[in-house]
């Protein structure tokens, strides 16, 4: 035998154990050959809990039947809760709605003539919204619009003692744009930008005498977490 053909049969029976081992690893193990791959891309459906933060900035046009008294312009925050539920339909679209409860911290004064002032207290604020996005996997994007309510306390004070003081609440809509970020499968955080527009509160005044009216608008960044109960 020839030293080419030692070469090449000892060449071939060196590679024989790492073929069979090769054909071994390639092969499917016994009883998962029917099992699928595991998916990786995050679900956004069913039900969630949630608490937030939120920073805002406002202004309120207070005017009546016959004086402006001009804009004052307020900062504050609010932090609540919140319960919502979303689906993803026709694989990335997103729809969902939500409803936010918080309690509001953001005092004003409007200065008047004569030493008179009127003392203004947001006090709590409930929002329902619907949305619609995008979910790209473990991120998703989008944007709402809904109605608000927020209470608040004013008291007209004007000298000689002469207070008037009122409970109200104002009814107005929303409209936003944020996005959420999946951190396991339950737990999401989020931030998003908001805008309100409320409709004028009115109420008899001791200034003019004549009817007053407050309208206010404001707009808020939000941060918060989500639970979702899947």
């Amino acid at each position: 035998m020839s030293l080419k053909s030692l070469c090449l049969s000892a060449i071939a029976i060196g590679t024989l154990p790492l073929s069979v081992f090769a054909a071994d690893l390639s092969a499917p193990a016994a009883g998962n050959a029917a099992e699928p791959a595991a998916s990786s891309v995050h679900a956004w459906d069913g039900v969630y809990l949630g608490a937030f933060v939120e920073g805002l900035k406002g202004s309120d046009h207070w005017y009546g039947s016959v004086y402006d008294h001009g804009t004052e312009e307020f900062e504050g925050w609010l932090g609540g809760a919140r319960v919502g539920i979303g689906a993803q339909v026709a694989s990335a679209l997103y729809v969902g709605a939500s409803a936010d409860v918080a309690a509001v911290s953001a005092p004003y004064r409007h200065e008047l003539p004569a030493g008179s002032y009127d003392d203004v207290n947001p006090t709590y604020q409930a929002t329902a919204d619907i949305r619609a996005g995008f979910a790209l996997d473990s991120v998703l994007l989008y944007g709402s619009v809904g109605v608000a309510a927020l209470a608040m306390d004013s008291e007209f004070f004007k000298p000689a003692d002469q207070t008037d003081a009122h409970n109200n609440i104002a009814y107005g809509w929303l409209a936003g744009a944020g996005f959420e970020v999946a951190l396991t499968e339950n737990v999401s955080i989020y931030g998003e930008y908001r805008t309100y527009q409320f409709n004028p509160v009115t109420r008899l005044s001791l200034w003019d005498p004549s009817i007053e009216s407050n309208e206010i608008a404001y707009q808020s960044v939000k941060v918060g977490i989500n639970y979702r109960l899947n």
